[in-house]
């Protein structure tokens, strides 16, 4: 398998798009063109997002179990940046391609997004009382393993199919433009 890497890296290195730019990885990094078939990078993409929540999630809950409350007071104002600015731009650029075709499945996400921002509003108040319980990190925890599971099975596949997939390579570049974990959580809008 490793040494089939250097083939593979070639062979990904001669698709070029519409722009006669080359391929890096899952865009040109000059005007950020997605190869010919953007579905299977699209879907990666907005997955990639969802593990970098994830990831900054697990973060705060080493930080609960270590009950160290400066830290976790630092790393829940990341966290909460980086899922708020996700769902803010699923709401901006990726539903509202979406809704016309699949209006339920966009309604059902929306639900669920409200419910997740109340529920990271009482808990970054509690976080900042210093009362949040790790229950309540983990309940949290779950919750966002049920959407991400959702919206990668269901909207984020639904996207993949969209008749304009513009909106859909724009909510990619905006998630390329944002945080990657705790260093360098500044995604300005």
């Amino acid at each position: 398998m490793i040494d089939d890497l250097p083939m593979l890296r070639a062979q990904r290195s001669s698709i070029t798009g519409d722009c006669g730019h080359r391929w890096h990885g899952s865009c040109c990094d000059k005007c950020m063109f997605l190869p010919t078939k953007p579905s299977q990078t699209t879907w990666h993409a907005l997955r990639m997002d969802h593990r970098q929540i994830d990831t900054a999630l697990q973060v705060v809950l080493e930080a609960a179990r270590a009950n160290e409350t400066a830290t976790l007071g630092v790393v829940w104002a990341a966290f909460e940046r980086c899922i708020t600015t996700h769902i803010e731009g699923e709401e901006e650029l990726l539903l509202p391609s979406l809704e016309k075709e699949h209006p339920e499945q966009v309604r059902v996400i929306k639900a669920e997004h409200g419910q997740i921002r109340d529920l990271i509003a009482k808990l970054g108040v509690l976080t900042d009382l210093h009362g949040v319980r790790l229950t309540q990190l983990e309940e949290l925890q779950a919750i966002l393993k049920a959407h991400s599971h959702s919206e990668e099975e269901g909207i984020y596949r639904l996207a993949e199919h969209a008749i304009n997939p513009a909106p859909i390579q724009s909510f990619v570049r905006y998630l390329k433009g944002g945080p990657h974990l705790i260093a360098g959580w500044n995604r300005e809008k």
